[in-house]
């Protein structure tokens, strides 16, 4: 199992998170990292730096397969993501096995999607980019908001 935890001295990081109608994906600016890994949710890779330090995302997540409706992003603060243990360069490590896909609702009111293991609340909450919501329960990463720029 894959264990995160919040570092609250870390600053919201910089850039805009965009989602690419016709290319079925999200990326985000100011976004390149040589030494980087990703933790893997469904397609979506939120990638981190050699200090394994969440510093943006992006990934294929096909709008065409979103459920509609009430996205809820609880409270949270502004932080960093740090993911626990050792990882290698390149590689993309899923937070859940590959034929299981969490589902991923989008909410037209508010501009949010929602890639969440379950309804469940989750236990903190953090923003460590601008429209970019990571939730956690009992150190494990079970909820993901992304409020992009559609383009």
């Amino acid at each position: 199992m894959i264990t995160f935890r919040i570092d609250r001295r870390q600053e919201l990081k910089l850039g805009t998170v965009f989602y690419k109608r016709d290319e079925y994906s999200f990326r985000t600016t100011a976004s390149s990292y040589d030494d980087s890994f990703a933790i893997a949710i469904n397609e979506l890779n939120l990638m981190f730096n050699f200090d394994n330090q969440a510093e943006f995302i992006r990934g294929l997540c096909p709008h065409t397969s979103w459920n509609s409706g009430l996205v809820h992003v609880p409270g949270f603060s502004n932080g960093g993501i740090v993911v626990n243990g050792e990882f290698v360069s390149g590689i993309a490590y899923p937070v859940h096995p590959r034929d299981t896909n969490w589902p991923i609702t989008f909410d037209s009111d508010s501009g949010w999607v929602g890639v969440c293991r379950s309804t469940n609340s989750c236990d903190e909450a953090v923003s460590f980019l601008e429209g970019v919501v990571v939730g956690l329960t009992s150190g494990e990463l079970t909820h993901l908001w992304i409020r992009p720029a559609f383009v």
